[in-house]
């Protein structure tokens, strides 16, 4: 199930590949482009007032100011170049997080994960979460619920086991498929 899902102005882009006994999730960056010009404009603003103020500041709060700039500036990057890529298998959940190269790699036995759902959040925006062991893990931010949607609907179309055991929540006994429309 090749494609890619591109939903309203403020989701994110998602392909989709379903392969044999696998399927990958490629979560690609969200690029708002009027925030990151914003930012950048703040950014250099606060640069000009640090530079006119800096020989009077004490190195201590010099060393404060640049180590704001260095993790602001980090944040931008990751948010306009970083994906997310997700692999269920039959054994595991592995979730890629990085910007081209740099990446921070975990695995997850498929055992140990539940509660796979999308979630409205809050402040943060929608995102896409499960239980892996006892730690919550979310990912996904800003994926529409149709986008979701459709992640979860591959999922059980490529890996109906695996989707059953990852989308169901620990005691309960209702499978993941009735959506709660029953709950009024």
């Amino acid at each position: 199930m090749p494609g890619i899902i591109a939903g309203k102005r403020s989701a994110r882009k998602v392909d989709i590949v379903a392969g044999s006994a696998m399927l990958s999730v490629t979560i690609h960056p969200r690029q708002d482009w009027l925030l990151g010009i914003v930012t950048l404009a703040w950014d250099a603003m606060f640069v000009v007032i640090l530079y006119q103020f800096w020989l009077r500041m004490p190195l201590s709060l010099r060393v404060f100011w640049i180590a704001i700039l260095v993790v602001t500036s980090a944040s931008l990057i990751h948010e306009f170049l970083g994906e997310e890529i997700l692999e269920f298998d039959s054994q595991k959940l592995i979730v890629r997080k990085g910007v081209h190269g740099w990446e921070r790699k975990r695995e997850y036995f498929v055992e140990q994960c539940s509660s796979l759902e999308w979630n409205k959040g809050g402040k943060g925006g929608p995102f896409l979460g499960l239980s892996a062991g006892r730690w919550p893990m979310t990912f996904g931010k800003g994926l529409s619920e149709d986008t979701a949607n459709e992640i979860l609907t591959a999922l059980q179309q490529a890996l109906p086991d695996v989707a059953q055991k990852v989308c169901s929540s620990p005691g309960s006994k209702e499978h993941f498929v009735t959506l709660g429309l029953n709950k009024r």
